[in-house]
């Protein structure tokens, strides 16, 4: 099993490499793959509100206060890079301990 400390480090890569893909989209953002409902940015709004609602979680188990966040729908590329910074700040303010 990973120490916490791994698990932390992987969170990292894996966030480093989301934010990869989103910034290679280029002009795809609203466009969804054939046979796919998904767009890009509706992956993007998910996966970057689950970060947030794990981190609220493991607040909510230290019975700490969960920063406030809000769900906002990411009209831009450049929109969804800073709430990706913003998620990541707060959830390794969570995962830290």
């Amino acid at each position: 099993m990973a120490s916490a400390a791994e698990m932390r480090q992987q969170l990292a890569t894996n966030r480093a490499a989301f934010r990869e893909a989103l910034s290679a989209l280029g002009g795809k953002w609203e466009q969804a793959e054939p046979d796919d409902e998904w767009t890009p940015r509706r992956v993007a709004e998910h996966a970057i509100g689950a970060d947030v609602l794990f981190a609220t979680r493991c607040f909510e188990a230290m019975q700490s206060k969960p920063t406030e966040w809000e769900r906002q729908p990411l009209e831009t590329l450049e929109a969804a890079l800073t709430r990706l910074d913003a998620a990541t700040a707060i959830a390794d303010r969570a995962y830290r301990y």
